[in-house]
């Protein structure tokens, strides 16, 4: 008996040693990858955009539409968006001058540097600017980009018709754009405001045992960061229909592997946190309970990022890229719908749980024989920070877009932690990501 219990007590530490090699071994590929992209995000903001030029001349066209279709001061807002297009280009040429001196130049570097110049006349000559208008006019059609001729054959050809219709469109996007964030923005206050309603009967029922342990969850954590990041080194390397299909669904595959990951944690062990993480509580008033967590939650990060905003982008302007999903843009159709359901679906499920989930439950006091009643709040506040941190860093943003999303971060791990539940935080991101989401697709044209 004894030299069975102790072959089980090696198999259990052999099994501890494996799984903490294991996990130091996934930090540190995770790590190693969060660094290098935090550095080249930081470095080069506009280079991190696969057609930076095209996403600029996107920008810069809708913004000067949406000015043209209002009441504003035409000519006055003209002087300060050149002045804005010109410098931005000039950043964009910084940038890729630094970029061709550390290393060799793709066949994409070389064909986005080629884009810049034209794209840069086609963006000023809306304006109507006619230095920009010659040399628009004078380039010869095989030294624009494919993507650039239709728009240069416009020009050349002379097409106000077409202009108009699309300076009435992109005034009425914005409108539409604008109206649907402030009615979120709306129901956000509108959340915060009634969540005290039901805040009560909602503390009384819900799951504070939502600690993983430390060991589970960064185990948990890293394998599903790390698995995520070999399969995308794997497809970058790769040709054929599935290298593809997972190049371009990120988002998809990280939920997948994140919900897959929680479904191995609850069978191997039955009593562990992931069986509640969907948790709700029963009752009539179950879902409008969640509502109003996550609307709640969406009104405290537009309160507390506008100021934060201001005062941060003063100091510290945010990147014009921060966020920006090319496909949403100018993709197809049906790209434009697949991205919009990773950003809105896929990526706040699988966000969810990686970062509130399992993340934060593993940095979540536990009890323990020499600690049997650990200070459950201290313990949630100093869980949400580090999470909301790492959160904010796999990011990538500016340092002004950071501190919004480690705020977003911040709340969204505070209302796990109140509710017992991922599924508010999980419609509340999905609410965020529609907020950002409607500005880029009135970008497209």
């Amino acid at each position: 008996m004894a030299d069975g219990a102790l072959g089980i007590e090696e198999r259990k530490n052999s099994r501890v040693v494996l799984s903490t090699l294991f996990t130091v071994c996934a930090a540190a590929v995770v790590l190693a990858v969060l660094c290098k992209h935090l550095a080249f995000a930081w470095k080069y903001p506009n280079l991190s955009l696969m057609t930076p030029a095209r996403a600029l001349l996107a920008k810069a066209d809708y913004e000067r539409r949406v000015i043209q279709s209002g009441s504003a001061d035409v000519e006055r807002e003209k002087n300060k968006q050149i002045e804005t297009i010109q410098r931005t280009w000039q950043a964009l040429s910084e940038e890729e001058r630094r970029w061709a001196r550390e290393r060799p130049l793709s066949e994409l570097d070389r064909l986005n540097q080629r884009a810049r110049e034209p794209a840069l006349d086609l963006a000023l000559a809306g304006w109507g600017d006619p230095q920009a208008i010659a040399r628009a006019s004078a380039r010869p059609e095989r030294e624009y980009p494919e993507y650039l001729r239709a728009r240069a054959a416009e020009l050349q050809g002379a097409r106000p018709n077409r202009e108009r219709e699309r300076i009435a469109s992109a005034g009425t996007r914005a409108a539409i754009a604008n109206y649907a964030k402030l009615a979120l923005f709306g129901a956000g206050l509108l959340g915060l405001l009634s969540r005290r309603r039901y805040r009560r009967s909602f503390m009384e029922r819900q799951e504070k045992r939502l600690a993983l342990g430390l060991s589970l969850g960064l185990f948990s954590f890293f394998g599903t960061v790390c698995a995520l990041m070999v399969l995308l080194a794997v497809a970058l390397r790769a040709d054929g229909r599935l290298s593809e299909l997972i190049l371009h669904n990120p988002s998809t595959l990280g939920a997948m592997l994140a919900i897959a990951a929680v479904l191995l944690i609850r069978r191997a062990r039955p009593g562990s946190a992931a069986r509640k993480m969907f948790w709700l509580p029963r009752g009539k008033t179950a879902w409008r309970e969640t509502l109003s967590g996550a609307f709640a939650t969406l009104g405290l990060v537009s309160i507390l990022t506008l100021p934060v905003g201001v005062v941060v982008g003063a100091a510290f302007p945010a990147s014009w890229s921060d966020g920006l999903i090319e496909p949403l843009i100018y993709g197809s159709s049906w790209e434009a719908a697949l991205m919009a359901f990773q950003t809105i679906v896929a990526a706040p499920i699988g966000e969810e749980i990686l970062f509130r989930g399992m993340l934060f439950g593993a940095l979540l006091p536990q009890a323990t024989a020499a600690n049997p009643t650990p200070d459950w709040r201290a313990g949630v506040h100093r869980a949400a920070v580090l999470s909301a941190l790492i959160f904010a860093l796999m990011h990538g943003y500016s340092i002004a877009g950071s501190i919004g999303t480690a705020i977003a971060g911040y709340l969204l791990a505070r209302l796990y932690a109140q509710s017992g539940s991922l599924t508010p935080g999980i419609l509340a991101h999905s609410l965020f990501n529609l907020v950002s989401v409607l500005p880029m697709l009135a970008l497209r044209t």
